[in-house]
């Protein structure tokens, strides 16, 4: 299952759509009301489609296939993968532009290792895309985080930046189009934001790191936060957010081993952009969604880790001096 939840799961299956060029992917969720005549989970999109063997390539466990430095894809696992933890049985259908037939693949997930495979006419050469139906019978019961509106709000933080700028792309779940959600809180008062401090990698890349620092602003329950099933602020998702092709790779909660100095540091999330060359040097789970602790991992230059270990004491150091800044501030006022 490669440790994923409903959403992950899903959003290894938007990436894929995502790498195909996809601006406009639909997502279908039904409700446990709405169960009641369909259990089917659909995610369509607008991409590029697949030919047979692309598709084929796409469902075995680490096709070994190149992949474009702006593409998230990495390790050639994701769709096959999410698709058994989600599925007792999925239809992929899935057309190129300029074909004049659609392929159509069906997958009994609980009792065979093999697909079936079709070709179907399609007279309309300028249809394009690629519609996933997955049914899950009896796993909805096992999914976590299965409500609607966390699946919604955790992806308007997951791809903040995508959705940021409506011309790359849109994402509607049950006909309604998810909105932006900053995890670092930009605009929201009170945030100071935008300590920017550089690394460079044994590669000669460099990572980009960026401050922000939450002291008390006017919470909106509607943002981020409130996706994570919390009432207010989550002080738990305070930490370093790695950020790979305008994607976050996890929603905060780790300092990646960095020992935190100050318990004020729960008021500082940090941003880390990486670009797709280095992820070598980072402990980046298979399904894209966690990292392991990078100062910790062995395999990983010394180099590397006395970076970030820098990097984010720098960046610590300055959210105590803020805070520091701010307590004078409010006595004076």
């Amino acid at each position: 299952g490669q440790n994923y939840d409903l959403e992950t799961a899903l959003s290894e299956l938007v990436d894929n759509s995502l790498d195909a060029g996809s601006t406009k992917i639909d997502i279908t969720y039904p409700s446990k009301k709405d169960r009641e005549s369909s259990t089917d989970i659909i995610i369509k999109d607008n991409g590029d489609g697949m030919s047979r063997s692309e598709l084929m390539e796409a469902m075995n466990l680490g096709c070994d296939r190149p992949y474009d430095d702006n593409e998230i894809g990495y390790f050639g696992v994701g769709m096959k993968s999410s698709l058994a933890y989600l599925s007792e049985t999925v239809r992929i259908i899935t057309k190129r532009k300029d074909d004049s037939f659609y392929t159509e693949l069906e997958w009994n997930v609980e009792k065979e290792a093999s697909y079936r495979v079709s070709k179907v006419e399609d007279g309309n050469k300028n249809r394009q895309g690629t519609t996933i139906i997955i049914n899950p019978g009896g796993r909805y019961g096992h999914y976590s985080h299965s409500m609607e509106y966390i699946i919604t709000r955790r992806f308007g933080g997951r791809y903040y930046h995508l959705l940021n700028n409506k011309k790359l792309v849109r994402i509607n779940v049950n006909n309604k189009e998810i909105q932006p959600a900053d995890p670092m809180y930009r605009d929201e008062k009170h945030v100071e934001v935008n300590k920017c401090v550089d690394i460079q990698l044994p590669n000669g890349e460099f990572v980009k790191i960026h401050g922000y620092y939450l002291r008390n602003f006017q919470y909106d329950p509607n943002v981020f936060d409130s996706a994570l099933g919390k009432k207010g602020f989550s002080s738990d998702r305070q930490g370093v957010y790695v950020l790979l092709n305008d994607r976050y790779i996890n929603l905060g909660g780790t300092f990646l081993g960095v020992r935190k100095l100050h318990n004020r540091e729960n008021y500082l999330r940090i941003e880390m952009e990486i670009p797709k060359s280095a992820t070598e040097y980072f402990s980046i789970s298979m399904n894209k969604n966690s990292l392991g602790d990078i100062l910790s991992d062995e395999v990983h230059s010394d180099v590397t880790k006395e970076a970030v270990r820098a990097a984010i004491k720098t960046l610590s150091s300055w959210g105590m001096n803020k805070d520091d800044m701010y307590k004078t501030s409010t006595k004076s006022t």
